[in-house]
């Protein structure tokens, strides 16, 4: 079977010259791809060599003496070109589809506090030991930072310093990089510009207001700190817990019904995680509200379904080294999606003539990882957003009220007064999961804030507006806040099962302030 490599040519060459050195029918140019980089096929990979070796040079000894770095490409063979440089074959660097892994900039946005600062702290280490070896560039490019598919840190190519060679310090001063870290910190730091250049980038990454990472930062592009003492200071950083989690969550059966079809699930999980790279302190958090439907006990059936089978298969992942592999949304999508519709679908096929039949269920739900929140959300039942400045509904009731106005066959107030307004669109259990879209979104938890998670028998019942003012009141007592809020929904009437999960979150540190947009599970 034919296998994608990654060959790296003398810089400049064009690619005509390129297919013209790869002679013998063994390799095919499938395409540029950036800076000198091919993608090349092999077409005979079962051969022992891929290429005859020729002489090595500079660039192709730097590959082998770094090969030792955190993040470095594996080299598998290389060829002298006679007009001069070297042709590389690299490993590593490739996705399945053939492209190169993205850059580090496309995903800081998208992972938590705690990878970033392990991001920070090997880019640190790579670019001290790469600046005494005289190729500090490879680390002071910014797309020249990769992300593996396992989330680590990695080089898209070396890229030597504009000095002359004569002039670079001798590559086997890195044999041993790691004493050398330690034992010669002032030769680092009497190099200021890769540390400049480093601090700015951080900067660009990260905004340049604020303390935590920005202040970092500040300090070494001004002088006042080496790469070591960043590095230093980025462990302690990652030592710290990053939002402090409270929450309580209860149900009411209201005025009106006989029987309560609501369930919510709460949990919170804070952990010591000991890494050779320096412990860290992680915090974990799911959050629930499932209203079911279906009448008698079959609606209460499918929402409990609903909450065991999240807290069987949500948990676990979020206690995962790297949540979601560099997408929770799209993972805990999925679990909802085809995993805990299928369970309820099962009930709902396994007793077609029986009461089981049709039940279903709405959810949503708050998975939090450190510093980031990520919701998903089917149905009616709504996750707020509340600071002390505003209230948010982050989601978008799935019900053909909401649909009508959105296709503008109709307006609020007749969507409201509709006798089919309130009928739902989505729903868990009712049908397979191709009928199944689940709503997906995240946020940044930098702000002190309250996320409210609520069935509609309470958004239904109390205004946004009173909403806000009972979360002001009870700031910071989370009990006391669902108690109100229920209080106020069955006072407004109490037409439907009432369920409140009030879940406040505070900084305890902000390590990206720049950036804004364990316990047993309790459930009922």
């Amino acid at each position: 079977m034919a296998r994608p490599l990654l060959l790296v040519t003398p810089e400049g060459r064009p690619a005509a010259e390129v297919g013209a050195f790869l002679c013998e029918g063994r390799f095919r140019v499938q395409r540029a791809l950036e800076r000198d980089q091919y993608l090349i096929i092999d077409c005979k990979p079962n051969l022992k060599r891929l290429v005859t070796a020729g002489t090595e040079g500079s660039l192709a000894s730097a590959y082998k003496k770094l090969a030792h770095l955190p993040g470095m490409p594996t080299i598998l063979d290389v060829v002298a070109d006679p007009a001069g440089g070297d042709y590389v074959l690299l490993g590593g660097l490739l996705s399945r589809d053939g492209n190169l892994f993205p850059p580090l900039s496309e995903r800081w946005s998208a992972t938590s506090a705690q990878r970033r600062l392990g991001w920070l702290s090997a880019w640190t280490r790579l670019a001290t030991a790469l600046a005494v070896a005289g190729w500090s560039r490879t680390a002071l490019e910014l797309d020249n930072l990769r992300v593996s598919p396992d989330g680590n840190l990695c080089i898209r190519a070396l890229l030597a310093d504009e000095r002359p060679r004569s002039e670079r310090p001798p590559l086997d001063l890195l044999e041993d990089s790691n004493d050398r870290h330690e034992r010669r910190p002032n030769e680092v730091r009497d190099g200021p510009a890769p540390a400049e250049r480093l601090a700015s980038l951080w900067l660009e990454l990260t905004g340049s207001a604020g303390d935590g990472v920005p202040h970092l930062a500040r300090r070494l592009k001004a002088g006042e700190i080496g790469l070591v003492d960043a590095d230093r200071e980025l462990l302690a950083l990652r030592a710290l817990p990053r939002v402090d989690v409270r929450y309580y969550g209860a149900t009411h059966t209201g005025r009106k019904r006989e029987n309560n079809e609501d369930s919510f699930l709460g949990w919170q999980a804070t952990f010591k995680e000991m890494r050779p790279e320096g412990d860290s302190v992680g915090v974990r958090g799911l959050f629930a509200v499932c209203d079911g439907m279906g009448g008698h006990e079959r609606g209460e059936v499918a929402s409990r379904t609903c909450v065991q089978m999240l807290q069987a298969m949500v948990i676990p992942a979020l206690i995962a080294e790297d949540p979601g592999n560099g997408d929770l949304a799209g993972q805990l999508r999925k679990i909802v999606r085809e995993d805990v519709n299928a369970a309820i679908l099962t009930r709902n096929g396994g007793d077609v003539d029986g009461p089981f039949r049709r039940m279903g269920t709405t959810v949503v739900m708050v998975a939090i990882v450190d510093d980031r929140a990520v919701w998903v959300h089917v149905g009616d039942s709504r996750l707020y957003l509340v600071t002390r400045d505003r209230i948010e509904q982050l989601t978008e009731d799935h019900n053909v009220g909401t649909r009508d106005v959105k296709l503008g066959v109709a307006t609020m107030l007749e969507a409201f007064r509709s006798p089919v307004g309130k009928h739902l669109t989505q729903a868990l259990g009712p049908r397979s999961s191709e009928f199944v879209q689940p709503d997906t979104g995240d946020l940044d938890l930098h702000d002190a804030a309250v996320l409210l998670l609520c069935s509609d028998g309470l958004a239904d019942m109390v205004p946004e507006g009173d909403m806000h003012k009972q979360v002001l009141a009870n700031w910071d007592d989370p009990e006391r806040l669902v108690a109100e809020l229920i209080d106020v929904a069955n006072e407004g009437g109490g037409l439907d099962n009432i369920t409140a999960l009030a879940v406040r979150v505070e900084p305890t540190s902000l390590v990206f302030p720049g950036r804004l947009a364990s316990a047993q599970p309790a459930s009922a």
